[in-house]
């Protein structure tokens, strides 16, 4: 039976409460604005161009932004490009099957249809959501030495079995949502179930295990791009853990990502939110548009907003364009007012 291997460290406890704090500014914040799609929208695209990148895939930022809206680019690797049309398929089954919070069993069924989303016409299709039935290992180029070598194909579907009855049981679901993410994550790669494509399968299914656990965090974030930041300290964290067995140095950085990321998230919507009497006074969340939030930010950073910074704002709009996003800030007691001539200053109220 499967039992994970770690030690639960004062780092380990202190990276999952800053990632606990974090979620709970995010979740509460004053604003949470109506361009919440927009903070989705990019967490996706970080997280599809820095997947698919760890992988080799040779898109830019731009390009995977362009393909994921229906966009053309050019490339020497169509395989790039169905990479990105996968990721976002893999995402979608996600939101159609996980709801935040609902603790749904996740299955071999689900390791499986993630990997035949990740792979259309990537793999053959008879390897698609298919388990290998080969050895499977990595060579280092230059020495010729193997430096992994996954467990082999006659043991790998028990060591699935039994990973996945240990999570979906009552003992698996006792542990911190990121510790399940983690161990999840490590376990499909250490297993290494598929002829191709574990490493990004293993990731999202890490951000699915999250989400089912209640860690959704509005979409906002994306684990990605933490480890695309340095591949080869992402992967010496993941061999930790391989030559004992031990998960805890592998846990300690995957919840460091995590709360790395998050905190990101919550500073930048720190930025757009008042403090805790802005809150009492407005009543709670209110929807902003993206050139109001705008307004705010600049008002927070110099002070007041006058007529002369409406063309350095936005160039291409008239001014009484910008009044009219001037005024349900007012309305909303938001700002104010000072002055009635052209010096006149919007400032917080």
């Amino acid at each position: 039976m499967f039992v994970p291997k770690l030690t639960i460290t004062n780092t380990l406890l202190k990276r999952i409460a800053r990632i606990d704090a974090a979620q709970e500014v995010i979740l509460n914040a004053p604003l949470v604005p109506a361009w919440e799609r927009k903070f989705q929208q990019e967490a996706m695209n970080r997280s599809v161009h820095h997947s698919t990148k760890i992988e080799g895939n040779e898109l830019s930022m731009k390009d995977v932004e362009k393909v994921l809206t229906g966009g053309k680019v050019q490339t020497r690797r169509i395989r790039d490009i169905q990479e990105v049309i996968n990721y976002r398929n893999a995402a979608q089954y996600i939101s159609d099957h996980f709801s935040e919070g609902e603790h749904k069993m996740v299955t071999e069924g689900n390791l499986k249809s993630i990997h035949k989303a990740l792979t259309v016409d990537i793999l053959p299709e008879q390897w698609r959501g298919r388990y290998r039935d080969k050895k499977a290992m990595e060579v280092d180029v230059v020495s010729g030495k193997t430096v992994f070598e996954a467990m082999s194909p006659a043991k790998l579907e028990t060591a699935l079995h039994d990973f996945f009855f240990w999570y979906n049981s009552r003992e698996g679901k006792e542990w911190h949502p990121v510790i399940r993410a983690g161990v999840l994550h490590y376990q499909i790669t250490y297993i290494h179930p598929f002829v191709e494509a574990n490493g990004r399968t293993a990731r999202t299914m890490a951000t699915l295990s999250l989400y089912n656990d209640g860690y959704d965090i509005k979409k906002f974030f994306s684990l990605d791009e933490y480890y695309d930041q340095n591949i080869e300290e992402y992967y010496k964290f993941l061999q930790t853990a391989d030559k004992a067995g031990d998960t805890t140095e592998w846990l300690e950085y995957f919840s460091d990502g995590l709360g790395e990321e998050l905190n990101r998230i919550k500073e930048r919507i720190v930025a757009l939110s008042r403090d805790r009497a802005f809150r009492d006074r407005v009543g709670g969340q209110i929807a902003l548009g993206e050139r109001q939030i705008d307004i705010i930010k600049f008002i927070e950073k110099v002070g007041y907003f006058q007529n002369k910074d409406f063309k350095a704002l936005y160039p291409d709009l008239s001014d009484d364009t910008i009044l009219r996003e001037l005024k349900p800030l007012i309305e909303k007691k938001l700002i104010k007012k000072q002055g009635k001539t052209r010096g006149a200053r919007y400032v917080l109220t």
